[in-house]
């Protein structure tokens, strides 16, 4: 009697578990990009409609110029007049956080990080563990704004 009761309970706690699951699934789209507005907003063609979207978890350092204007040039190469999977992490007031992945799986968001491009930001995400451990190694690899160096490209406000 109690391994019915064990099983039965079991079966209950899965199920509440896949159906918690499926509420909290993502969106997912394949869009095409349009345009880049500024290195972490896109615009984007889905389902015939252009929207602007924000890629999740990207920063950029305060007044760092050269790090937005370096991420424009790096995000247009990579994403524009191409087709993407977009998955929306987060919507608020119509804006929505995506991550843009190609058919093979990169994902934009990652490679900026990766690259030392960006800097990861929650925007209440919460931690997307593959962007983080990304943002860890660019820091590791002194790569993109991480650079040692990079201090002396800066633009510098106040001159």
């Amino acid at each position: 009697m109690a391994f019915f009761s064990i099983a039965a309970i079991g079966i209950g706690v899965a199920v509440l578990y896949f159906v918690v699951r499926s509420m909290g699934t993502n969106k997912q789209f394949i869009v095409d990009v349009q345009d880049v507005i500024d290195g972490r907003t896109l615009k984007v063609r889905v389902e015939g409609k252009d929207i602007s979207v924000v890629l999740a978890g990207i920063g950029f350092p305060p007044n760092d110029d050269k790090a937005v204007v370096d991420a424009i040039d790096i995000v247009k190469d990579i994403a524009i007049g191409r087709r993407l999977f977009m998955e929306i992490y987060k919507e608020v007031q119509g804006l929505m956080y995506v991550t843009l992945k190609s058919s093979n799986g990169d994902c934009l968001n990652e490679i900026m990080l990766d690259k030392g491009l960006a800097r990861y930001e929650y925007n209440g995400l919460g931690f997307i563990g593959t962007m983080v451990s990304k943002e860890a190694s660019a820091k590791r690899e002194e790569l993109g704004n991480w650079a040692k160096n990079r201090e002396l490209f800066k633009p510098r406000y106040g001159d």
